[in-house]
């Protein structure tokens, strides 16, 4: 099977450089010994399968599995601060969505339209000059950005977008959150075949899009489905990097510098 996905022209990939995968058949884990695949259980079982071929030709599989809810649950409730209502409408068709509002906050929140910095711009020659200067006039805030390690080394090893959540680390401290997260570009295709979500066309491009009233240029996808889940997916990750400082509780200052 392996050997097969190699034998793809390059030519029948789409212009992300993936191409979906039909299901492994189900072998013997002990018949892909020798691969380097970090996870060849969840591989095996995989639902959804990606061939990605980047420009270099390098080639890697990205996959995922779907796990089941028991069926004997009366109703189901789920908490979050960051959750897609358009998605969790499409998975369970009886959803009742509530929510809270805006909450009152004892601290203060700021955004700045003005830079975006995506993890590629970051590290661009003379963007980190500007980033160490940075570093030398914001004192004790913490800092919340792109997994880097030149960005650790400037700003003391802080927590990234995703390894952040839920933490009280940051609690009753200033907090700077540098940065927009961009999530891989096979996440949400993969994650709406896997729920059977439909979407019409698998393709990105920039465009101007609406966001929180501000009309703001975003590379995204041109299926509308998806573009709503990859902005919601951003906004979150934004919003628990925000929520570390627990505004509700402190009197502190969150400055995101983020075009979301």
């Amino acid at each position: 099977y392996i050997d097969n996905l190699r034998s793809i022209r390059r030519d029948a990939l789409n212009e992300t450089g993936h191409i979906l995968l039909p299901p492994l058949p189900r072998i013997k884990k002990q018949q892909l010994k020798g691969l380097q695949i970090k996870d060849i259980g969840n591989l095996v079982d995989a639902e959804q399968l990606l061939l990605k071929i980047d420009k270099s030709g390098k080639e890697s599989i990205v996959f995922s599995t779907q796990k089941k809810l028991k069926t004997d649950y009366k109703s189901l409730m789920i908490l979050s601060a960051t959750s897609d209502q358009n998605i969790l409408s499409q998975i369970f068709p009886r959803l009742e969505y509530i929510d809270l509002g805006f909450v009152e906050l004892k601290g203060k929140l700021v955004q700045n339209l003005n830079r975006s910095l995506s993890k590629s711009t970051a590290i661009r020659e003379g963007q980190i000059e500007v980033l160490s200067e940075l570093s030398t006039q914001i004192g004790n805030t913490k800092v919340i950005s792109h997994k880097l390690e030149e960005l650790d080394s400037l700003f003391n090893g802080g927590l990234n977008f995703y390894n952040s959540e839920g933490l009280n680390t940051f609690q009753d401290y200033d907090l700077l959150i540098l940065g927009t997260p961009y999530p891989p570009e096979h996440l949400f295709p993969l994650v709406f075949l896997t729920l059977g979500i439909e979407f019409e066309i698998y393709e990105l491009d920039w465009m101007q899009v609406e966001i929180n009233g501000w009309i703001i240029p975003l590379r995204t996808y041109k299926d509308s489905c998806l573009r709503s889940a990859h902005i919601k997916f951003i906004e979150g990750i934004l919003l628990q990097a925000v929520g570390r400082a627990r505004l509700i509780q402190y009197n502190r200052k969150v400055m995101v510098i983020s075009k979301v």
